[in-house]
């Protein structure tokens, strides 16, 4: 079989609904819960794999919407990171978390980035970046279904507004695998074509496994608390092991440190070591949650933004993110919290959700110099900032 043969092979199994692309993802998926309980190296089978299999240095992906069949590429100096069995190959040069506010300074990829500052960045141009995240980013929608190394995938198709800051394009485009429940946001200010490049380094590496981010998901709202983030690693086929630290001020239950870090490939049965606060236990995050609000009848119109995720401290008090120094976020009047500490949603006035726990949320807004007494929560302001909330949407 020659080369342009397998090329089209690939191409024939990835066409969606296609009865062999279909066992060869039911192959991919049994391969992976095998793998879990056993040592030994299996064979691949199905027709994608099989391909994958003949050409093992390479890495195969779909581009769909462009109208030509799928690259091989091998590139130089990459290292992969992932999360479970799903993993994306990035140039070994390229930082981790190099971002400010939210934006990246310089290549990088992004994996559990924690809570970004109070300011807005103009995005610099010439900067790659992918993130790599658990869940369905919540702005995403499929434009195309194709099949990646014999594993439904979805595309949201490439986009490049220009940034507001600076008039820099900025390229975005996103890949779901939804029976890993892993997403891949790629991000480009210097044109389309690089999207494309580094989307095509998506692989699925059903003998290794990626260490999650201990982040709250749509899918797994608590996985930010040390029990259920240990049960996550279980079930992917890591040995959690638990420890805990002073840490005064911490929310309870909640992960403060993972060695090695997410996104790290690993064996399967590696150990991982989790750090939550000294004291945690069942019963620390049940304090129901509660919320500042201010005598504002509607979100501020300042303009300034805050990029975080929601999340509970140890009074129960809604903050942006768990992080030092605090930041407090004030709500207009009217508006209720509705949940528990690992799980909770904001409504508005009139009942309507505006913000949900774990979810990367960019709040705009902007900061207040001190507690109005006509405000309520009181109790909940103890230093830090505050955060004058103004219109949410999910981060990019």
């Amino acid at each position: 079989m020659t080369a342009n043969d397998l090329r089209e092979l690939l191409r024939a199994t990835a066409a969606e609904g296609s009865d062999a692309v279909d066992l060869a993802e039911d192959a991919v998926v049994a391969r992976i819960q095998r793998r879990r309980i056993r040592t030994r190296r299996y064979a691949v089978t199905g027709i994608a794999l099989t391909v994958a299999a003949v050409i093992a240095a390479t890495t195969w992906a779909v581009r769909p919407g462009d109208g030509h069949p799928p690259a091989a590429t091998t590139p130089p100096a990459t290292r992969l990171v992932g999360i479970g069995h799903a993993a994306i190959a990035v140039p070994t040069q390229w930082a981790t978390n190099q971002l400010h506010c939210g934006t990246p300074q310089k290549d990088t990829v992004i994996i559990d980035a924690g809570p970004q500052g109070l300011c807005q960045t103009p995005y610099p141009k010439g900067v790659e970046s992918v993130m790599v995240r658990s869940g369905k980013p919540i702005d995403f929608h499929a434009d195309e279904t194709f099949q990646l190394d014999g594993v439904r995938a979805q595309r949201q198709r490439t986009t490049c507004p220009v940034d507001s800051l600076n008039r820099v394009t900025v390229c975005s485009g996103t890949v779901f695998i939804p029976s890993l429940d892993v997403s891949f946001q790629a991000e480009s200010s210097t044109n389309a074509d690089e999207i494309h490049s580094i989307l095509a380094r998506i692989t699925i590496i059903a003998d290794k496994v990626g260490v999650p981010e201990p982040l709250f998901s749509e899918s797994n709202p608590a996985a930010r608390f040390g029990e259920q983030y240990a049960d996550r690693l279980t079930a992917l086929g890591l040995k959690p092991n638990i420890q805990t630290r002073k840490s005064p001020g911490s929310i309870p239950g909640t992960v403060l440190a993972v060695s090695p870090s997410p996104g790290t490939i690993l064996a399967p049965g590696a150990p991982v070591t989790v750090t939550v606060p000294a004291g945690s236990g069942p019963g620390t995050a049940e304090v129901p949650p509660r919320i500042v609000t201010s005598d504002l009848d509607g979100p501020t119109g300042m303009e300034a933004a805050l990029q975080a995720r929601l999340a509970v401290d140890a009074n129960g008090c809604v903050r942006a993110g768990a992080g030092k120094p605090t930041v407090t976020l004030v709500w207009p009047r009217g508006y209720t919290v509705k949940g528990d500490a690992k799980s909770f949603e904001i409504l508005d006035g009139a009942n309507n959700v505006v913000a949900r726990s774990g979810v990367l949320l960019t709040i705009d807004g902007g900061g207040a110099d001190h507690f109005e007494d006509t405000w309520t929560g009181r109790d909940c302001v103890s230093g830090g900032h505050l955060w004058m909330v103004g219109t949410i949407h999910a981060s990019r």
